[in-house]
Order: C-alpha cells, then structure tokens, then sequence
C-alpha cells in the first residue's frame, strides 16, 4: 500500500483531553450545546458546526463549511492545536480496562482506495457524503483518521514495541470514560522505518470512516489539477488512517434508537413482533449469539429471535440486515439508510442504564441491541463486494477525533 508521512495539525499536549473529541458524531443536538457549554475549548464546535449554527439541512452546508473554518481557526489562535512543523506519523495506543490496541497513523493514497486495496463493507449514504466534503472543505484538513484494519505483521510489531520501550508518548491522557490514551510522533528516518513495512500490507478493511474516504476521494477529483508541486504528491490525494491489526480488534454493532414507532404504539409494536418472531420478555439486555437482538421498550427488556435464515445470501445472515428484513421494514418502514430522524445510533458500548433513560425520559420509545459480527464475516463481504447496512460495525476503544489532522493544503 501507499502510505507516507504528513504534516498537519496537532492539539497542545498538555490539554488534548480537554481539546479532542470522543465520538462527534453521537452528541444530539441537546448533549451537544450543553458539552459545548462545559468544555469551550474543544474541538466540537468545529467537527460539528451545526451544533454552533443550529443548521444541518443540506441547503446550509455552505453555512457549515464556513463555521468549520471559523471554529477550527479560532482554537489555532488560542494555541490549543498547532500546526506542524515536519512530517511524521504516529503511533497510538488505547486502553480501556484490560484491553490494548495500538494503531498506526499516517496517510494512504487514494489511489489505494480506487485500486481495491483499501475495502469497504457498508452502504454509503450520498447525503452524509456530502456534509462530510463540506466539513472538510472547511476545515482544508481530514479531522478524524479513518480506521483500517490489516493483517499484522510480525516485523511491523517488533518496531511498535521497540518504539513504545525506548520513548516516553508525546502525548498521554486519560479521558472522561476512563479509556487512557497516549500517542508518539515519530518523523525522519525513523518513520521511513515504519512506512518502509507497511508498503508490504496488500490491503486493509475499512473499520470506521466510509462516508469519510468517499468524501476524500470526490474532493480529490474535484481538486485534480490544482497543485503547483507534484500532482501525484499533492496533500488532498491523501486521506488520514489508523492501522490497527486484526488480532486487537473488538468489533461491536451501533445500538438502534427508534424515537418514532409511526402509527404503533409501544404494545401494539411488541404484539406485532410477537405475531412474526418467538419475543421473550426475559429481561435479558445484550444478545447472547447471532439470530437475535435485544429491546428495551414499556419499561422492560425483551428478546427476539428470528433463527438461522433458509436464505443462502451472505449478506443476509447479519443481524443487522434480519433486523431490517424482519422489523424495521415491515413494521416502521424504516430503513438503515433512510437519513429518517425516526432512528438514531450509539455506540455498542453504551451503558444499559443510559439506554433505559432515553426511553424511560420518553426520548425514544425503543432501543435495539444486536450480537456485533465476526472479523472474518467482515472480510469475506467486503471480499465479495457486498455491503452491510449504515452502523453494522463500530469498535472500542475509538481514536479521538482532532488529536490529528492531516492538511489538504500546505503553505
């Protein structure tokens, strides 16, 4: 693969915890002005502009992409993110209770991407496509490496750990979930090192980032022609990653927040699931195997199963997609790919006790937990070309969005 080094920008060290971002994406609207509120140093209000200028609409990314840059420009002002002065990559590590993943961040052709070496497996959304151009037009800079995974190397993890023993991180901080991170910048010949391996990796999976490579790839086209240097060199044919192995990897499913059940109300949802699929009202709150997904609706958590399916499509042995084909379809007429304010999504993780108050609150009337998929049903759709519904597949702990940047134009 093609990967180099960048120059970008970086937060100030001493106050990356206070500055990154965890997960931009899932503030709604609310959660996010108050953590604005709380937190104005950081870097939300510009990863996420509408929060700031109440719009979202796409007659308004115009509107957005200028906030961006007014949000991110007023933070290079403040000193809390810097620009670099070399090109480096970075290694990243993420622990979260006894769980160590450690990733490596540099920049991938696009070309890449366009070759099939960089693989996807879900189904893009062209409207998130283009507020992301929008957010990234706007601030010039990809905000949040996309996270690939490959397959390790044993030569690639002997650098890592000799690396990690001999250096002290640049940065290393604790965040508000208790998830440590640290991170070395590493440039010169030293990074050479590092790049001189990675060529040798044949192809990488996209974990988290489609809309994002989608988007980098159009404002590459758009920007063909532009630069006055080396036109395959240019920073916009780029895009930011972060290479994490197969082996660190836990793989977990966005949990499915219905707000608007339509014309059923809370009983009458549950009865016409029970008409259609064995529903236990068990108590039980995580999916224990495939074939099943958990909800928490009327004060109570039920399980559903719908079995092996008879069908022999890949893609329709997720649960993600037999949760499509058995509920959401015909019973809310909803879809993954909808863009519909009636579905909303967190992360896999997310606390039992917080899911039961949105619905408990009246914030939404269902949540959906399902049993996250393998790496490896990952891999053999991406292999075979097929796609996952939207928000099949997320993972913990997540990189910070903003700790750093890759800039699309160098001055």
């Amino acid at each position: 693969m093609r990967v180099s080094a960048f120059r970008g920008y970086h937060v100030k060290s001493d106050d990356a915890a206070e500055i990154s971002v965890h997960e931009p994406a899932e503030f709604s609207r609310k959660a996010g002005k108050e953590f604005l509120s709380a937190h104005p140093r950081s870097l939300l209000s510009a990863l996420r502009p509408d929060l700031v200028t109440g719009r979202k609409k796409r007659k308004d990314l115009d509107s957005l992409s200028l906030r961006a840059q007014e949000e991110l420009q007023k933070r290079l002002e403040a000193g809390d993110v810097v620009a670099d002065e070399d090109y480096g990559i970075y290694l990243y590590r993420l622990v979260q209770d006894a769980h160590v993943q450690i990733g490596i961040g540099v920049t991938c052709h696009l070309d890449d991407w366009r070759g099939g070496k960089i693989l996807p497996h879900e189904a893009i959304i062209p409207e998130r496509v283009e507020e992301v151009k929008a957010l990234i037009t706007g601030l010039d800079a990809h905000p949040v490496p996309v996270q690939l995974a490959f397959e390790g190397r044993d030569a690639l993890d002997d650098l890592i750990d000799d690396w990690i023993d001999l250096n002290p991180p640049t940065t290393e901080f604790e965040d508000e979930a208790a998830r440590t991170h640290a991170l070395w910048r590493i440039d010169g010949e030293s990074a050479h090192l590092f790049l001189d391996e990675m060529e040798l990796i044949e192809s990488a999976y996209i974990i988290d980032g489609h809309h994002r490579v989608v988007a980098a790839a159009d404002i590459s086209k758009d920007r063909l022609g532009s630069s006055s240097e080396d036109e395959d060199l240019a920073p916009y044919h780029w895009i930011s990653a972060c290479f994490f192995s197969f082996d660190q990897l836990e793989l977990e499913t966005h949990v499915r927040v219905i707000h608007d059940l339509g014309q059923l109300s809370v009983d009458g949802f549950l009865c016409a699931i029970s008409k259609l699929l064995p529903l236990d009202s068990n108590g039980q709150s995580r999916p224990e195997d495939h074939f099943e997904a958990c909800l928490y609706a009327g004060g109570a958590w039920h399980t559903v199963r719908w079995g092996v399916p008879e069908f022999g499509d890949l893609i329709d042995s997720i649960d993600s997609r037999l949760l499509e084909i058995f509920i959401l379809e015909p019973l809310l007429d909803l879809r993954e790919d909808s863009r519909s304010d009636r579905i909303s999504y967190l992360p896999g993780d997310t606390a039992t006790s917080q899911l039961e108050t949105l619905v408990d609150s009246g914030e939404a009337a269902v949540v959906i937990r399902l049993y996250p998929p393998e790496m490896a049903e990952v891999i053999a759709l991406a292999d075979a070309g097929e796609e996952m519904p939207a928000k099949t597949t997320c993972f913990e702990p997540k990189p910070r969005s903003g700790l750093f940047m890759h800039r699309l134009e160098l001055d």
